[in-house]
């Protein structure tokens, strides 16, 4: 299915994997292969502290933002057909509808990190194919120049005709994105989730590459509001934009705001596999787990003794959605077979 969805992507990144894997160096002592949908200037900065501990090389590969986490879970998955070679051992992925979906497929390797026993059971996959290492929230981002003191309040208002013109929702075709609209179908049921979606566009919805795309044009007024993660909308507030950011649908009846995990999991057959689990411990360590929250990302610690980063909102002031991720991935397919017959390719 994600393969006749994307089929441009899918190519390039095996084209792109493969040069990778032949040309990366060799000889150089104990090495692992970290797929890495988390921004790249952010793994660009932790990753190499692992080396610095341990003297294990780590090959970064990371990906775009329009395309994560979809184009290194598409290699991952081509690597784990039979008679291949896995060519990546850690997937430190963004969002956990791929993690879900990679691991219903098998080509996930399941790991009881001791390094992950003080994290709560909620932010650690009952069948231990993955454990968080940090949360992002599903923020509405409002500019308050345009709005004044109005704010939309709900995911209803980007359908809702009092709203018309004023919205925006990255193109839920990867990512975040994507993971929230699954949650959000497997959470409505498949008919009042398609007559929601099919009203955004009517409504005046505008659909960016990302959500970083979608923060920048809230932030200077082409959009009044939109969806973002919480780490993009920092961004604006750091540049001294007009915005705020809403927790939604706190009411009564309402879901409640979508916070998602950071994923760490291991590849079923890597080719490094003592390594794989050095770098499984480290990543989900507490150290790594505050650096992570204090960086740009300004990911939500899963330990309730870590340090939050700056500016990172305590989750208890307001009501997260309730969110079986391995039920909501099964909703991934249709959401995006409608977003194909919406937006087209």
């Amino acid at each position: 299915m994600g393969k006749r969805i994307l089929p441009f992507l899918v190519l390039a990144a095996l084209v792109a994997g493969g040069l990778w894997f032949a040309l990366r160096p060799k000889g150089e002592g104990p090495v692992v292969v970290l797929f890495c949908a988390v921004d790249d200037d952010v793994a660009r900065v932790l990753v190499p502290r692992f080396t610095e501990e341990t003297g294990i090389r780590v090959d970064l590969v990371t990906d775009t933002e329009a395309a994560k986490s979809i184009g290194l879970a598409m290699r991952i998955r081509e690597d784990g057909r039979p008679g291949r070679t896995p060519s990546c051992d850690v997937w430190w992925n963004n969002e956990p509808l791929w993690t879900e979906r990679l691991a219903a497929e098998g080509v996930l390797e399941p790991y009881d990190s001791p390094a992950a026993a003080d994290i709560p059971a909620e932010f650690r996959d009952p069948r231990r194919f993955w454990t968080a290492n940090g949360l992002r929230a599903r923020v509405l981002i409002a500019n308050t120049a345009v709005l004044g003191e109005r704010r939309p309040s709900s995911f209803r208002d980007l359908a809702d005709p009092a709203w018309k013109d004023a919205g925006a929702l990255a193109r839920p075709a990867a990512g975040t994105t994507l993971s929230h609209m699954a949650a959000l179908r497997a959470r409505l049921g498949p008919e009042e989730f398609s007559r929601w979606f099919l009203a955004l566009g009517p409504n005046g919805v505008t659909f960016p590459s990302g959500n970083g795309p979608v923060s920048r044009e809230v932030g200077k007024g082409a959009r009044a509001f939109g969806f973002t993660d919480t780490d993009d909308f920092a961004v604006r507030l750091l540049a001294g934009e007009p915005v705020v950011a809403v927790y939604p649908d706190q009411a009564e009846g309402q879901p409640g705001t979508y916070v998602l995990p950071v994923t760490v999991a291991l590849v079923k057959g890597a080719p490094h596999p003592a390594e794989a689990r050095r770098l499984y411990d480290w990543l989900v360590s507490p150290a790594v787990e505050g650096a992570l929250s204090a960086s740009t990302y300004r990911s939500i610690p899963v330990r309730p003794g870590t340090k939050p980063g700056e500016g990172v909102v305590d989750p208890k002031t307001y009501r997260a959605a309730r969110v079986d991720w391995s039920e909501a991935s099964k909703h991934a397919d249709a959401v995006l077979d409608l977003v194909k017959e919406v937006l087209g390719q």
